[in-house]
């Protein structure tokens, strides 16, 4: 909305160096603040979220009285923090974000590492968010600088560069092996990482197959697992059969695990379920009871994750990771959530290929 309007405020900030309240003031008879202020007022939106809308004055503000000060303090900070990363050079951003802090510091418990920690997570989030809606953060004027702010920052938290050295078919990166797994602090980052490399590669129509094996091994370097395996299913015999894998005797592995669709074993249970299932202990009698006899002669596996994949109804593919012990395989909560992510793009993978 206001294409042109907008076009001559971006003109007035660049040759003028006013504020963009100023420019828009000019332009418009009205600050952008203001102008959302009103847009949300006559949307109906609660009066704490448009009061949150307000910037607070200068100075170090006092210590919020009430959950609607908490939320506009919350909301201001969150502002100047976008704020930071959109406008401010990459060696100058710790400063920035350190000056944010100590102006807040009386009113908000959070110091400058904190605050770098919000801006990480919430980049993380950001990249989550943007994969399920199928968005290239990097096509974005914003979404490009968060993703190098990520980049810049994961090195000095000591954090292993996610987006690695080996180079897939056409161009696609995949994490790097460096033969063992990340600690859990890595997870989220090297799923986050993954997930971006997804994304961009939907709207760039990579092959199929390329995509599975980034999203297979992806989940293989993240959660330490023994051995993943990518399954689709084969139309012509009906039976669900791994592709390709990464692991422990994963060559091996993808030979024997193949099952008929349609039974009442676990995993077609899982697959008519369609939700993703983490069998903690494999071992417990209630579940070998429902585990089917060709499963408990090749694998055995005391503990296993699937990530099932539906397309049109239809059990279409699914993950499979096991590890070598009963409770061998712990994610969070926010690493769940991304791992669910990825099995999404798979799916939107398989729906968009030919």
């Amino acid at each position: 909305y206001f294409w042109e309007e907008a076009e001559a405020i971006g003109r007035l900030l660049t040759t003028e160096r006013c504020s963009e309240d100023q420019a828009a003031a000019r332009v418009l008879g009205i600050s952008y603040q203001d102008l959302g202020i009103g847009v949300a007022r006559s949307w109906g939106f609660p009066e704490p979220i448009i009061h949150s809308m307000r910037r607070l004055p200068a100075g170090k503000p006092a210590r919020p009285n009430s959950t609607v000060e908490q939320l506009r303090l919350f909301s201001v900070v969150a502002g100047e923090l976008g704020g930071i990363l959109e406008n401010t050079a990459p060696e100058q951003r710790g400063s920035a974000i350190a000056q944010l802090a100590a102006r807040y510091g009386d009113s908000l418990p959070l110091g400058a590492r904190e605050l770098g920690e919000v801006v990480s997570n919430s980049i993380r989030g950001i990249a989550e968010l943007a994969g399920t809606l199928n968005i290239s953060l990097a096509r974005t004027k914003l979404g490009s600088k968060l993703v190098a702010a990520e980049a810049e920052a994961a090195p000095a938290e000591g954090k292993p560069a996610v987006a690695a050295t080996g180079q897939a078919a056409n161009g696609l990166e995949a994490p790097a092996d460096t033969g063992d797994h990340p600690d859990p602090a890595d997870a989220e980052a090297i799923l986050a990482a993954g997930i971006q490399d997804i994304s961009k590669a939907l709207v760039e129509d990579f092959p199929l197959n390329d995509m599975l094996r980034i999203i297979a091994e992806t989940i293989y370097r993240a959660i330490g697992v023994r051995r993943v395996l990518m399954c689709t299913r084969d139309p012509r015999s009906g039976m669900m059969r791994a592709r390709f894998g990464f692991g422990a005797n994963c060559e091996e592995a993808v030979r024997q695990f193949e099952f008929p669709l349609g039974g009442s074993d676990l995993f077609n249970l899982i697959l008519g379920k369609d939700a993703d299932v983490l069998i903690r202990d494999a071992t417990d009698a209630r579940i070998k009871a429902r585990l089917p006899d060709w499963y408990q002669s090749r694998f055995a596996a005391p503990c296993f994750i699937v990530f099932p994949m539906r397309v049109r109804n239809v059990p279409a593919a699914m993950i499979y990771a096991d590890a070598d012990k009963p409770n061998g395989i712990v994610v969070s909560e926010r690493e769940l959530s991304l791992l669910h992510t990825l099995r999404n793009q798979a799916v939107l993978a398989i729906k968009q290929s030919p």
